[in-house]
């Protein structure tokens, strides 16, 4: 008796490796989130603001260079002005020349009077000996050397005159001339120039702010020559 097969029931179905190879591929595969998606464009913001902060660091750093050059020129440039300016004012205040002149009128003057006493001596002795001749000589002399005395006097109130019209301005810049110049002097071993120049300050540094200057001038000359 032929054995009838029968249709299998409720059999498993083969299956077939390649489709079992590509079925977790396709698993694996998910579409990306909404929350995947925002973190993805997330990224080209941060991008954006990390070049925004780079540009920023980048001009603060060209900036604050420029602004401390700035101030620094400035600074200087003040500084700068302030020594023309002092330079300018000590140019003002040269009175070198005007202290060579005071030397040389006060050498004139010294030693006019020097020889203005001598003679006045010897004219007081001609006078008690009787001789006309040599009184006579002797006066003409006195006369003339009186004379001179009150020429260099003169010419050197006017000079002192002019020291004290800038003493009173520029009376440290002065006073450091005078001092360099006898200075100079000492180490020259000049005693006489040393002691004019002396003599002068002293007169500049005791003059009235008020009152009659000339007259003042006059009395220290007569005092101090």
């Amino acid at each position: 008796m032929p054995i009838i097969e029968r249709p299998a029931q409720n059999r498993p179905e083969s299956k077939d490796p390649a489709v079992e190879e590509i079925a977790p591929a396709v698993e694996t595969t998910k579409p990306s989130s909404p929350q995947d998606g925002s973190r993805s464009t997330g990224q080209p913001g941060q991008r954006s603001n990390m070049v925004l902060l780079s540009i920023l660091a980048l001009f603060i750093g060209i900036l604050i260079p420029m602004g401390s050059y700035y101030l620094y020129t400035r600074l200087t440039a003040s500084s700068g002005g302030g020594e023309e300016k002092e330079k300018v004012v000590t140019a003002t205040v040269d009175i070198s020349l005007n202290l060579e002149r005071l030397v040389k009128l006060g050498s004139l003057a010294s030693l006019s009077r020097k020889e203005f006493e001598v003679n006045v001596v010897s004219l007081q002795e001609a006078e008690k000996n009787g001789s006309s001749t040599v009184f006579s000589a002797l006066e003409i002399v006195v006369n003339k050397k009186r004379q001179e005395l009150a020429q260099y006097k003169e010419k050197l109130i006017a000079l002192l005159m002019e020291l004290n019209e800038v003493y009173t301005k520029h009376s440290s810049a002065v006073v450091t001339q005078f001092n360099k110049a006898i200075a100079a002097a000492t180490t020259r071993d000049s005693a006489e120039t040393s002691r004019i120049l002396k003599m002068g300050i002293k007169i500049l540094e005791g003059a009235p702010s008020k009152g009659e200057l000339a007259d003042y001038m006059k009395e220290a000359l007569e005092d101090n020559l």
